[in-house]
């Protein structure tokens, strides 16, 4: 499980995970990016990611399919919701 964990991106920042999910054999996170070195976190500006290995590493990268995000996105905000 990822939730409540911090995971690194393609670009080197750090998110910290609220929720995830498994979709379409595949596992997106909905994210808060965070810099652990200084403790802080952007509390405004929420990011949905897929979640990727590389090597033994977790890390995420960007959607860049539109419609795919729109539906991850649905997904991820009704099981919060819940």
């Amino acid at each position: 499980m990822l939730k409540d964990k911090v995971v690194q991106s393609e670009n080197g920042r750090q998110y910290y995970v609220l929720e995830e999910i498994n979709y379409d054999n595949k596992k997106y996170a909905l994210a808060l990016e965070c810099d652990i070195d200084n403790d802080l976190i952007n509390k405004d500006d929420y990011i949905v990611m897929e979640v990727t290995m590389n090597g033994d590493d977790l890390f995420l990268k960007n959607i860049n399919d539109d419609d795919l995000a729109k539906k991850v996105i649905s997904l991820l905000f009704n099981k919060v919701k819940n």
